[in-house]
């Protein structure tokens, strides 16, 4: 398998497979875009299915930007933030409109996000009114400029046409500490463990002594039985003559922060306890907000490159980092062993995260997007097993302290100041599907 690599990839691979495979893989799988302005447009399709087929085929698949072009761009430096960014995924729902069936093979996928899939999760009742409707496909438009990113997103509406109806629409920004750093609305460093598959991110990391964030391709990447780039062996195929491409599965899930409720709850704690405001929070996510890892320091350390190389093989009783601080409920570096889980066999449960923050009016929060090869055996068993279990890694830790999710809305050590507020699941196709369909 093409997917199955040892050791990280150049960005300009020189094996004709890898070569095929970025030329029909979607942009910001396997890196981020990188754009700090982001606009999601969740449609309906409407009309026969040949018409919207046709749609997809003419209008849609020259938008998505390729995995190759998004790599050529950072290695010849050009500025590409400054370009448009389209990426197009569907529901099983869509799948279903399309092709009266539904070939993406993983089970939550199809069963869709809901409490069938996430028991912790409020019901779809309690969500925004146009997470309620069925959604198809989502838009994921990207720029480094605002005035351009509209001018992107009133293209695609207008493109919409006959052929679908806009349900629902998110608008992200990214957000910046003084260092530069990405950061949520906590105030927290966001998105620095993440799993590395090139060779440029894995020189970025440092050192991996304790913690290795390499990755394989099978981590994100699952076929895509309706592309046509590869043959049976996966020899590159021309002329859309093959039997499969590679996809990846996305999730997203708009988290509502209540950035005064957390700042309340930190301060009461912190009266509690006689420990300072930034060791309360650092206690519950797991690192302090410039990203200092709460477990080998007892105060920020003001750098601005972030350590990554721990695990928490010398904190087995979770008295450096509390078993409920985020972090260490979302990705616990090896802690599973104490299960018979090898180390390998737990970091197959990782996500690509790829959230930005929002501002609407005075309502803040996350959407949140993450890629997998599995959502079942990914997402929702972090979710379910990890994040929301109050059982793990013992009996007492609590859910996870900023994300955990709990039916009487009590949450984890400070409240639940992260509410749900819709989501679906999707699946990135190939574009060599999406040009074929």
């Amino acid at each position: 398998m093409i997917i199955n690599n040892t050791t990280p990839l150049p960005k300009v691979p020189a094996d004709p497979a890898l070569q095929q495979l970025f030329k029909d893989m979607q942009g910001n799988i396997l890196k981020s875009h990188a754009r700090p302005n982001v606009c999601l447009l969740f449609v309906q399709f409407k009309g026969a299915p040949v018409t919207v087929k046709q749609w997809i085929r003419t209008k849609v698949a020259p938008l998505v930007v390729s995995m190759t072009t998004q790599l050529e761009d950072i290695e010849m430096h050009r500025q590409e933030i400054e370009k448009d960014f389209c990426s197009f995924s569907l529901t099983a729902k869509g799948y279903d409109f399309l092709l009266s069936t539904i070939l993406p093979e993983d089970e939550s996928f199809r069963e869709g996000l809901g409490k069938d899939t996430i028991p912790a999760d409020p019901p779809k009742s309690n969500w925004e009114e146009k997470y309620q409707k069925e959604i198809h496909a989502v838009f994921i438009l990207a720029h480094g400029f605002p005035e351009q990113l509209s001018l992107l997103r009133e293209n695609v509406i207008a493109m919409l046409s006959e052929n679908a109806i806009l349900v629902a629409e998110e608008t992200g920004q990214a957000l910046k500490d003084a260092n530069s750093i990405d950061i949520e609305h906590f105030g927290y460093a966001d998105g620095r463990s993440q799993p590395r598959y090139f060779e440029d991110d894995m020189k970025k990391e440092g050192t991996d002594v304790n913690w290795n964030a390499f990755a394989s391709l099978d981590l994100v990447l699952t076929k895509d039985p309706l592309g046509k780039a590869f043959k049976q062996d996966d020899t590159p195929a021309s002329d859309d003559t093959g039997t499969h491409s590679y996809g990846s599965y996305l999730v997203f899930r708009k988290l509502e922060q209540d950035v005064s409720g957390w700042n309340d709850a930190v301060l009461k704690h912190s009266l509690d306890t006689g420990q300072s405001q930034d060791l309360v929070g650092a206690m519950a996510v797991g690192r302090f907000k410039d990203g200092t890892p709460v477990l080998n320091h007892n105060a920020p350390q003001g750098s601005p490159s972030i350590e990554n190389d721990f695990n928490y093989t010398a904190d087995p009783q979770g008295k450096g980092c509390p078993f409920h601080a985020h972090i260490r409920k979302s990705n616990p570096r090896g802690d599973t062993q104490q299960f018979g889980v090898p180390l390998e066999n737990e970091k197959t449960r990782r996500i690509t995260r790829r959230g930005i923050p929002y501002t609407t009016g005075e309502k803040k929060g996350l959407l949140f997007m993450c890629y997998q090869q599995s959502i079942i055996e990914q997402f929702d068993f972090m979710q379910n097993n990890w994040v929301d279990n109050p059982g793990f890694l013992k009996g007492n830790t609590g859910v996870d302290a900023v994300i955990g999710q709990t039916i009487d809305l009590k949450g984890g050590l400070l409240g639940q100041h992260v509410h749900l507020k819709g989501g679906e699941y999707f699946f990135t196709p190939s574009i060599s599907f999406l040009r074929t369909l």
